[in-house]
């Protein structure tokens, strides 16, 4: 697997190319609500009109985080904080071409994780382009954090939430064995959905 990142919203375009260099890969990119509607659909209707066998995975957290939480086109609501109609992501990657698209709602699924997965693999198994729309509140933001610790006692020790997630509110402090997670975590609890032992536990929310 090659990792690339040239520059805000390149992601697409780049997969659109190396799916030419590299015919009967596929190619996967990466980009978030904001930046789709900034710089993204150009780049879509480019994969499509050129039969790019490429993934698009569209990180819609309801706000443009980069930058400082502006509104963009898919809230529903102005600069100015007037209602206004929210232009739907999946509709507008679909009326580009798109055949398969899939809108997974994070905030709804008892088990985001499974749900992502299983959305992911029918995304890429796909040939030609296809997205999937992955929904969900701006963790620390619009909703409370959630507090997460490790029970050390069940903690095997495996670094699977160090090694796998590259979270950096999960350390792993020099000379030590198991992981510890740091003030800065966001409480988003993805470490708890892939900790094989069920030692990453929900504490309550943080004040």
């Amino acid at each position: 697997m090659v990792d690339t990142c040239l520059c805000m919203g390149a992601g697409m375009s780049i997969a659109g190319g190396l799916s030419r260099a590299n015919p009967g890969v596929k190619q996967v990119a990466f980009i978030g609500d904001s930046t789709f509607f900034h710089s993204g659909i150009p780049a879509v209707i480019n994969a499509v009109y050129n039969g790019s066998d490429v993934t698009l995975a569209v990180l819609d957290n309801r706000t443009t985080a980069m930058t400082g939480h502006q509104t963009h086109p898919g809230i529903g609501v102005t600069v100015l904080g007037s209602p206004s109609k929210a232009v739907d992501i999946s509709d507008v990657i679909r009326s580009c071409g798109v055949e398969l698209v899939r809108s997974v709602d994070i905030d709804s699924l008892e088990n985001s994780l499974e749900g992502c997965i299983e959305a992911a693999k029918e995304a890429v198994e796909f040939k030609g382009p296809s997205a999937v729309v992955f929904k969900g509140k701006c963790v620390g933001i619009t909703k409370p954090v959630i507090r997460f610790e490790i029970d050390t006692e069940s903690c095997t020790g495996c670094g699977l939430c160090v090694k796998q997630l590259g979270c950096p509110a999960l350390f792993l402090p020099a000379g030590e064995e198991k992981p510890v997670i740091q003030e800065s975590c966001s409480g988003c609890g993805l470490c708890a959905q892939v900790c094989p032992s069920g030692a990453i536990l929900e504490t309550g929310v943080k004040k």
